[in-house]
């Protein structure tokens, strides 16, 4: 009986082990800082699920310095409020140690006038007469990590209004709005020592259109600027994704009663099944995908008895594909 205990405990670890091979960024790798009640924290991590990268959600910067010190990337993201100044100091430090930041803020003119000091160090920008013009869509500057995307919004934006300094070739222009009316709309920078990525608007919330250009590949290409491994997309220097790529994502992630389970595929059978396991490495409930592409786990194993809280895997076999998605059900 115990050389039996001791197998099962051997394959459940083994189990474990083959399904965290397809993750290369854990989650003290990556923080999202958003302030309370935002949805886009919800937003990226619904688009870091997709190429399977963990990040912590926090509220406020500086109550966190202990995680800072041991990530690599920060996402900034769509702060209503004005930024701390401690924050800007924060970030300083960050940066200085070689971090990378993604600082997406509708308002960023008013944070470059009460920090202007944090920009004219870490990413100088000139401010055009035109922020109020309205743009719809936008595309990749040649010679860019972006060249040859182009995106557009379902509602009108109004924040085409910086461009890099023309007197810090650090700062390079990297999305412009297809207007030509007011031209920068993202700028990153091109040194060593980090890496920016300032956009004035949502870009988690780009139209997503047909392949090459949707979202995912917007976000490959910032994934690779910062240097993050990324397992379930192409590596490759080229715009596209190969034409059998597959990606699993559910939302909400964590959730708390039911999250919906989607497949992204060039080929969807719209019969595929989804295994659910525990970190036990135990198959509890078995899903078929409709004809979407989609299933919802109702967090109940197929006795239809409620699970507890905890970490789960949804795993799907289709073809020589080998997906799995890290679940967190959460009461």
């Amino acid at each position: 009986m115990g050389g039996f205990r001791i197998k099962t405990l051997i394959i459940s670890a083994l189990f474990l082990i083959l399904l965290f091979a397809n993750t290369n960024a854990s989650e003290s790798d990556i923080l999202i800082v958003s302030e309370d009640g935002s949805s886009a924290a919800d937003s990226f991590a619904a688009i870091f699920n997709q190429f399977d990268i963990q990040a912590t959600v926090i509220e406020e910067l500086s109550l966190h310095i202990a995680e800072i010190d041991t990530v690599k990337t920060i996402f900034y993201i769509r702060n209503d409020r004005e930024i701390p100044a401690d924050d800007f100091q924060i970030l300083s430090n960050f940066l200085d140690n070689g971090g990378n930041l993604y600082l997406e803020k509708s308002e960023i003119f008013f944070e470059f006038m009460h920090n202007q000091w944090f920009f004219d160090r870490y990413m100088r920008i000139d401010w055009t007469t035109c922020e109020s013009y309205p743009f719809t869509s936008f595309h990749g500057v040649s010679g860019t990590f972006f060249t040859g995307l182009d995106f557009g919004f379902a509602a009108t934006h109004y924040s085409s209004n910086m461009t890099p300094s023309p007197y810090d070739a650090n700062m390079i222009t990297v999305l412009e709005d297809n207007s030509a009316m007011c031209g920068c709309v993202a700028a990153a920078s091109d040194v060593p020592d980090y890496r920016i990525i300032l956009t004035g608007f949502d870009l988690e919330n780009t139209d997503n259109y047909e392949y090459p250009n949707n979202r995912l590949d917007l976000f490959r290409k910032i994934f690779s600027y910062f240097g993050i491994g990324l397992s379930s997309v192409d590596e490759t220097d080229g715009n596209t994704l190969p034409n059998d790529s597959a990606l699993l994502s559910n939302y909400p992630n964590p959730f708390n009663s039911s999250t919906i389970i989607r497949l992204q595929s060039k080929s969807p059978n719209g019969d595929d099944l989804i295994d659910i396991y525990n970190l036990r490495g135990e198959l509890v409930r078995r899903l078929k995908l409709d004809k979407t592409n989609e299933t919802v786990w109702d967090s109940k194993d197929s006795r239809g008895d409620r699970l507890p809280s905890g970490i789960y895997f949804a795993r799907l076999l289709m073809d020589n594909s080998n997906l799995t998605l890290k679940l967190s059900l959460i009461k």
